[in-house]
């Protein structure tokens, strides 16, 4: 009877260890998928060139999370990247072109005048 009660213990205790290992590895996945996707945004934004448009803008960063009209254009908001300090900036101008682009808050302008 001892024998028994100690081999479901032992089974119970390496159930619990598949458990543990089952969700660590899940939450590891899950959690690198986050980070890739905000490391990708910063990275995709660093590639844009000057002469994009507003759609290619939109195609590369997704929709913009907020907007303002201002006199020399439209300000987009898109989100930042992981560890980028706030988000994603763009000025478009009046033709639908990218005036100015920032990539993190603390950056100067990758391009334009802004």
């Amino acid at each position: 009877m001892i024998a028994s009660s100690s081999d479901s213990i032992a089974s119970s205790d390496r159930s619990v260890s598949w458990r543990f290992v089952f969700f660590a590895l899940l939450g590891i996945v899950v959690g690198g998928l986050f980070v890739a996707r905000h490391f990708t945004q910063t990275a995709i934004c660093e590639r844009l060139q000057p002469g994009i448009t507003r759609s290619d803008l939109v195609a590369a960063l997704g929709q913009p999370r907020d907007s303002e009209s201002r006199p020399d254009g439209e300000l987009l908001y898109f989100s930042g990247g992981l560890g980028a300090a706030g988000p994603i900036h763009a000025i478009v101008d009046s033709t639908g072109h990218v005036a100015m682009l920032r990539c993190c808050e603390d950056c100067k302008s990758r391009w334009g005048n802004q």
